[in-house]
């Protein structure tokens, strides 16, 4: 039996003895699985999410309900690079920036950055780093504004190398907006606002 398989059987033990799953697996476990994503109620109040268990389905939900805001054309043309981990690469391409690019003048474009601070196994956004995101632009062509993903940077704006928001617009010479996990497409909305 596989990690989702066997985890699944935990949690739905615990979940028939205990009214909870208690056992809940990361968004990245699905993900490099290529299983879809659990529904909410899976995750029950999502007591993990800041861990990463349950934010992607979370993001998913909210951008269904924000999504259906957005307008159909923008009176100018604006672009946005999102900037993601390769666990979250696939979701932002096929769910957020295929949207997106449905509104007439958006310009989207995903760049997915490996995780070389860590050693390359880590693919999860929350982690990344400002200097991983700088080595893979200087190899890609960016436009617009860069979204970073939440989570990634703390309160005073830095990353867990010490490079800052300030140090990644000056090298990318483009400006940067970091997202948050309260208001995860806000960044995003502020573009066109």
């Amino acid at each position: 039996m596989d990690l989702v398989g066997k985890a699944g059987a935990w949690h739905r033990s615990f979940r028939k003895r205990f009214g909870r799953g208690f056992v809940y697996l990361a968004d990245e476990i699905f993900l490099l699985a290529q299983k879809g994503l659990p529904a909410a109620q899976y995750y029950d109040d999502f007591p993990q999410m800041e861990n990463g268990v349950g934010m992607v389905r979370h993001y998913a939900d909210r951008f269904a309900q924000r999504q259906r805001t957005y307008p159909a054309r923008l009176p100018g043309t604006k672009a946005v690079t999102l900037v993601t981990g390769s666990a979250s690469a696939p979701f932002l391409r096929k769910v957020v920036a295929d949207r997106l690019a449905q509104i007439e003048n958006m310009m989207v474009q995903v760049a997915e950055v490996p995780n070389l601070f860590f050693g390359g196994g880590v693919s999860v956004s929350g982690l990344l780093t400002g200097g991983d995101i700088m080595k893979t632009f200087r190899r890609k062509s960016l436009r617009g504004t860069v979204i970073l993903p939440p989570e990634c940077v703390n309160a005073e704006g830095l990353f867990l190398d010490d490079v800052s928001i300030t140090d990644l617009e000056k090298e990318l010479g483009l400006e940067v907006k970091a997202s948050s996990s309260g208001q995860p497409f806000r960044a995003i909305e502020e573009v066109w606002a």
